[in-house]
């Protein structure tokens, strides 16, 4: 314990050639950081003009009124064009957006080209569905290219989405679903952790027993038969929704993005909004610099996507940069 303490207590810098290509070095970080306490305004205005893109320019950076505050009020943006439409338009389209992995060895691998047309294709059979701007859908699945999908097809419709970790029990998932009044659920039938099979179908059967503003489940049967049901959806039917004469909408800034419950081993789970540019721009601008991700690298946060370090840090602030990626289904072990 000695030895693991003292070695703790030891500076260990970077290597050199990694300090000289670093996007801000520690004396530019000390003007940026002073920048940004002594006017907010002004610093966040210029990182929102340089990293990311708006349909329609922001009025005021920054506003408060009693306990409401707004960021870029007045503009109007879509995360899931900061995700994805950018870098195929700037030439990232054959880059790997994300590689899948999973305990039982499986490899997958998805570019930014084809993950836009999954995304778009699934936002145009959700919208079939009768779902629109302003409702919410809860996801209940293990990380993977479907869940992730799932999400920003809600995202690019202003579908506000609430991801429950596939971990909780029916009754954790119900109150979530009570609480948000969600009009659909996207699960999957199964997930696996240290080799064991977690039934999430029968969970989410016995949340929802009753519910009935959720209008559809959206299940994603991973390669086992489909269950024909008045309810129940293939996933694979509405990923594969012809997308058609597309037109992207473009939301206001303060449009929420998702709900994100804390785990209520507090008391009663609490729903947090975040809404969609401000966080765009801190994720985006907190994973470009705190991790120093440049286009060569392939990072991983470990993360569950049902917390928000996984929402942050494996969804939209690695994809609004550009980066490839690593997700993982399962437990290390």
């Amino acid at each position: 314990m000695d030895s693991i303490l003292s070695t703790a207590a030891d500076k260990v810098y970077p290597p050199e050639d990694i300090r000289r290509y670093a996007y801000i070095s520690p004396e530019q970080y000390q003007i940026m950081y002073a920048e940004s306490i002594s006017d907010p305004e002004a610093f966040w205005g210029r990182i929102a003009c340089e990293e990311l893109e708006f349909h329609q320019p922001w009025t005021q950076v920054f506003r408060t009124q009693g306990i409401r505050s707004e960021w870029f009020a007045g503009a109007k943006i879509n995360i899931t064009w900061n995700c994805l439409d950018r870098h195929i338009r700037t030439g990232k389209g054959d880059q790997t957006a994300i590689i899948s992995a999973r305990e039982s060895g499986e490899e997958s691998r998805i570019t930014f080209s084809e993950l836009h047309d999954k995304v778009r294709s699934f936002a145009a059979g959700l919208r079939s569905l009768g779902l629109q701007s302003g409702d919410v859908v809860t996801l209940y699945m293990p990380i993977s290219i479907e869940q992730i999908v799932a999400m920003l097809a809600c995202a690019r419709l202003g579908i506000i989405h609430s991801v429950v970790y596939a971990g909780f029990s029916a009754q954790a998932l119900r109150l979530r679903l009570e609480d948000t009044q969600s009009a659909a659920v996207i699960a999957s039938t199964y997930t696996t952790r240290r080799g064991k099979r977690i039934d999430l179908q029968s969970v989410v059967a016995e949340a929802v027993f009753g519910l009935e503003y959720v209008r559809h489940i959206i299940m994603d049967f991973r390669g086992e038969a489909f269950v024909s049901s008045d309810k129940y959806i293939d996933y694979q039917y509405i990923a594969n929704t012809d997308i058609g004469d597309e037109i992207i909408d473009f939301f206001d800034a303060e449009h929420p993005l998702f709900i994100l419950y804390t785990s209520g081993s507090t008391g009663k789970p609490k729903g947090i909004v975040h809404t969609t540019a401000g966080y765009n721009l801190y994720t985006h601008y907190t994973a470009k610099i705190s991790f120093d991700l440049h286009p060569e690298d392939v990072y991983w946060c470990t993360a569950d996507t049902g917390w928000i370090t996984g929402h942050s840090y494996i969804v939209y602030g690695l994809l609004s940069n550009g980066i490839t990626q690593l997700i993982y289904e399962g437990a290390p072990d």
